[in-house]
């Protein structure tokens, strides 16, 4: 009963809410229809506004577009937004136009120092000088918080639009001309059919001239031939110390944008310009990587510091190559074994990888290196155990695919993860980087060859910190008492196929050792080569007077139908001890070749007959004798060493 009474209430309560709602819909609906038109004429309305505010707007925009581009216009800029996607089209342009002054230097024999340029335009917008910073860095600095996107893109534009027009002035003052002036003499050669037949060539040196400002425009070479008493040959060479005089005394100023202390004078001044070159300097190193993309390697390293190296900074001067290598050692990682003193294990390591990284650094010394933490540090006064670290491993270097790399290294990267009585551990990345694939690469991020090394806390004593690349002096230390030796401590510190390979032309010398005086080649009394071997600065350490006859040799023949050239130039002493082993009976003794003075070259006859007997015909003509010919061609040991006449000693 009680749930029957309960259901009839609720139909009662259901039907009074129907009956309400029938009494209130027919008073409220006029209302609501009224609302849902009102809501549709504001609707139909509010489009056609709507649509007029928009183009309003958009017109607004086009408008602010017009006067920014005509801005644009009467500043110079062109009648365009500048935008990030112009700044690129900007610096391609730059990238294009350095480029094009490559070439132009590359096909007169000179490689122009591009990433030394580049470092130099692009120093004023990042003023930094790591990967790190460079890769998260934002171009210019405006120094006010007020300044937007486009400001700073406006400055980015007008800069870079100045310093394109700076490369050739930089490029010009990278590089130095030199003259030197020959007589022209008339001689009788045999043609291939053995006729008689004049030329004209190159006879005596009158007079040389230079290294001297580079005026802009290469020269040509002057060519003997009838009636021409003389000729000019011209040759163009790197001059970094007259690159950074410019830098220093002009180009800092004239920039405009290398933001001057005005507060500085005088000496401070100068000094401040200095230190500002050697940053360009390191930048510069940088760009190489930048530049060269995934190929980060010299392309040779036959030629090794035919000048010396270069140091500027704390004890600037120039330096011969070992001994520069001895002194890096000496302030790098002089270590005393306390289980063997004589051990120098880690110290060998040690110049090997400095001196790897100079050669690469410095492309084959072609450019200064700063004593500093920014590259190599140096002391011109090495102990006995650094001068003995760098004998031991004389010419040696790291390879990677036959191609030295920037090999790296630092103290110890494990500073924060030291505690006493415990391993210090952490990740170091081997160099080269490779990535997963096996690509050697520029990019860190991608390098995929590291590992974890760990030295006893209690083992390090000082000098904790770096960079976790490549050798960390502390763990070879460390790796000695282990008794590993060099080999091992490299093979362990940088990639996978790194090889350690002694490269030709380790020693030290400079076009000139050979003083060429009315056709006589004078050596140094008493000595025909040895240690002291004089590398020149024609083709492949050819001495530039010899290499000229030379030349004019070649060329003639080929004119007569003979293909003639060379397969050896100059040989450092190391060259001269594995010839001498590896050819006994042909090679001279270590010393005792005058290879090692670059002017001795064997020629190559590619197999014809004809030409070796042309030349033995000829060679005296061109100021060239074969001295290991008593007669041509019955008693003649090496029908194809040939040396400039006159080889006299002084």
């Amino acid at each position: 009963m009680d749930k029957k009474i309960s259901v009839a209430m609720n139909l009662i309560k259901q039907q009074g809410k129907k009956k309400i709602i029938m009494r209130i819909l027919p008073i409220i609906a006029p209302y609501l229809l009224g609302i849902l038109g009102g809501l549709f004429v504001v609707l139909m309305l509010a489009a056609p506004i709507m649509n007029a505010v928009e183009a309003i707007t958009e017109f607004g925009d086009k408008v602010s577009v017009f006067f920014e581009k005509t801005a644009n216009w009467l500043s110079f800029r062109g009648f365009r937004e500048i935008t990030l996607t112009v700044i690129e089209q900007k610096e391609e342009e730059i990238a294009d136009e350095l480029k094009k002054y490559y070439d132009e230097y590359y096909s007169h024999g000179v490689k122009l120092d591009a990433p030394l340029i580049a470092a130099s335009i692009y120093y004023p917008m990042y003023n930094v000088y790591d990967e790190e910073t460079i890769e998260n860095f934002n171009r210019f600095d405006s120094g006010s918080e007020n300044n937007d996107a486009d400001d700073e893109y406006k400055e980015q534009y007008d800069y870079l639009k100045k310093v394109k027009k700076d490369i050739e002035e930089l490029a010009r003052n990278s590089i130095s001309e030199s003259s030197s002036e020959y007589e022209c003499v008339s001689t009788t050669i045999l043609d291939a059919e053995g006729n008689d037949v004049t030329i004209y060539v190159t006879g005596n040196l009158i007079e040389t001239k230079g290294p001297e400002e580079f005026k802009g425009k290469f020269k040509s070479n002057g060519t003997c031939d009838k009636g021409v008493k003389s000729i000019k040959i011209y040759t163009y060479q790197n001059d970094i110390e007259r690159f950074d005089n410019y830098l220093k005394d002009h180009y800092v100023e004239d920039n405009g944008f290398y933001n001057i202390p005005k507060n500085l004078t005088g000496t401070e001044l100068e000094d401040w310009k200095q230190q500002t070159v050697y940053q360009v300097h390191d930048l510069a190193k940088i760009y190489y990587d930048i530049l060269e993309n995934e190929i980060i390697y010299v392309s040779s390293f036959s030629n090794l510091c035919p000048t010396g190296v270069v140091v500027t900074g704390s004890d600037a001067g120039v330096y011969n190559l070992e001994d520069y290598i001895a002194g890096v050692v000496q302030h790098e990682n002089v270590f005393q074994d306390p289980k063997d003193p004589n051990n120098i294990e880690a110290m060998k390591a040690q110049a090997i990888a400095a001196r790897t990284y100079l050669l690469k650094y410095t492309d084959n010394c072609k450019k200064s290196i700063v004593n500093s933490t920014a590259a190599q540090t140096f002391s011109k006064n090495p102990s006995d155990k650094a001068r003995r670290a760098a004998e031991e491993t004389a010419g040696m270097v790291l390879t990677y695919n036959g191609e030295i790399f920037l090999s790296e290294y630092d103290s110890f990267d494990c500073s924060n993860l030291c505690i006493g009585g415990l391993d210090c551990t952490c990740e170091y990345y081997k160099l080269p980087f490779i990535t997963a694939s096996g690509k050697v690469t520029g990019d860190k991020t991608r390098a995929v060859n590291k590992h974890v090394i760990s030295v006893p806390s209690d083992f390090i004593t000082n000098n904790i910190g770096g960079h976790g690349r490549g050798m960390s002096q502390w763990g070879a230390r460390y790796m000695q008492t282990q008794g590993k030796t060099y080999e091992e401590i490299l093979k362990y510190f940088y990639a996978d196929n790194v090889q350690i390979t002694t490269a030709t032309g380790g020693e030290n010398g400079r076009d000139g050792a050979v003083v060429v005086e009315n056709g006589v080649f004078y050596l140094p009394a008493g000595s025909t080569s040895g240690l002291e071997g004089s590398k020149g600065s024609g083709p492949n350490g050819f001495n530039i007077f010899f290499w000229n006859r030379l030349e004019t040799f070649f060329n003639v023949a080929a004119s007569v139908g003979h293909t003639i050239d060379y397969t050896d130039a100059w040989r450092s002493y190391s060259s001269q001890e594995r010839c001498k082993i590896e050819k006994p009976d042909l090679c001279a003794t270590p010393g005792k070749s005058v290879h090692g003075w670059g002017v001795a070259a064997d020629l190559n006859y590619h197999g014809s007959r004809a030409a070796q007997d042309w030349a033995h015909a000829n060679a005296e003509k061109f100021g060239l004798k074969f001295t290991v010919c008593a007669s041509y061609p019955n008693q003649c040991k090496e029908p194809w060493h040939i040396e400039p006449i006159n080889i006299a000693y002084r």
